[in-house]
């Protein structure tokens, strides 16, 4: 049964002429929407990149330029558009605001480089979104500290710190639900930002199974405890359905430079590999599958057992399938390599 917060209806929507794709639109909040034909053209499409070596030293600085690269040819290859920039521009219209949501709970040597977002905020500079408008965040100030990152509440740059600063403005007092969660969200995703891009890593989690992308939009509510029983079965879909996390997430991005098969979420040096790559899709229910598919294959050449076997199999990606987040059926999941 659906919460008490319900979907707005989309508003007008405006077509952009790229490989027939619809691309523009503005939701009854003012944030623009995705079109239709781009969400549809987009759906269970993963892309991947890898590269020999990259990240091959946990937390150790990769190649920025890389790294644009590759989502400049990521974005490209989604959207269908004819350059990087008209890319990023159909993702992220001219004065969006964007938030930029890390996963840093395992610290700096498994958490999204500083070189990643470096890429983020340059590719939504060429759509015309200036520094001063992306908020790189988290739960807290001090694990974007942990991770490198500089808290930065209004000097040059983008933006930088957690909901429970004092420019985060901490959480929302009266609970939002969607099906049977029920949470105050932050208020830096509320009210700050109108698009979002959530990064995450390519891991394994002890109670979830995995945490790739899905999982992190976890770090947006008050009571994330609360929702880990039954290996978060329903509970990562049904947050992910909430009307504003639906309208606001953009692009979801997983940093698999440096990649866990097991002990997660912490980071457990006996468990992670060089996956030397990133994830990228407009889908997040495909990208958890795909990224879940890659964290089976390694447990199996470590000799683990499957996650099924260890009572940890994700069954909520099954279940945002079937909320319509997303494609969750490998069989009909299109992996595509740039790079």
């Amino acid at each position: 049964m659906r919460g008490t917060d319900r979907p707005r209806d989309g508003g007008r929507r405006r077509f952009v002429g790229l490989s027939a794709l619809a691309a523009g639109g503005l939701l009854a909040g003012g944030a623009p929407s995705l079109g239709a034909g781009l969400r549809a053209a987009a759906r269970g499409t993963v892309l991947l990149a890898r590269g020999e070596g990259v990240g091959r030293e946990p937390g150790a600085p990769v190649e920025r330029a890389l790294l644009r690269r590759w989502l400049d040819e990521m974005l490209v290859s989604l959207t269908g558009a004819g350059s990087a920039a008209d890319a990023w521009s159909i993702l992220f219209p001219r004065r969006s605001r964007v938030g930029i949501k890390l996963n840093c709970l395992a610290g700096p040597r498994l958490s999204p480089r500083r070189e990643l977002v470096e890429a983020l905020v340059g590719g939504l500079r060429t759509a015309g979104i200036t520094p001063d408008r992306v908020i790189v965040w988290e739960r807290s100030d001090r694990e974007l500290e942990r991770c490198g990152f500089t808290v930065n509440t209004g000097g040059d740059g983008p933006l930088v710190y957690g909901t429970d600063n004092r420019a985060g403005g901490g959480y929302e007092r009266q609970l939002r639900s969607s099906g049977s969660v029920g949470s105050c969200f932050s208020r830096i995703l509320t009210e700050q930002c109108d698009l979002l891009i959530n990064v995450g890593v390519l891991k394994d989690h002890d109670l979830a199974g995995v945490s790739v992308g899905l999982k992190n939009l976890y770090g947006v509510i008050h009571n994330p405890n609360k929702y880990h029983d039954h290996t978060c079965d329903p509970y990562v879909a049904e947050l992910a359905a909430h009307h504003l996390l639906r309208e606001k997430l953009r692009l979801t991005v997983c940093d698999a430079t440096t990649a866990q098969c097991q002990g997660g979420p912490a980071f457990h040096p006996d468990w992670v590999w060089n996956f030397s790559g990133l994830l990228a899709a407009l889908d997040p229910v495909a990208l958890d599958r795909v990224g879940a598919g890659f964290i089976e294959e390694q447990r199996h050449r470590k000799g683990l057992p499957s996650l099924g076997e260890d009572q940890r199999r994700p069954s909520w990606i099954d279940t945002a399938g079937r909320l319509g987040l997303g494609e969750s059926k490998a069989e009909r999941i299109r992996r595509k390599e740039v790079g």
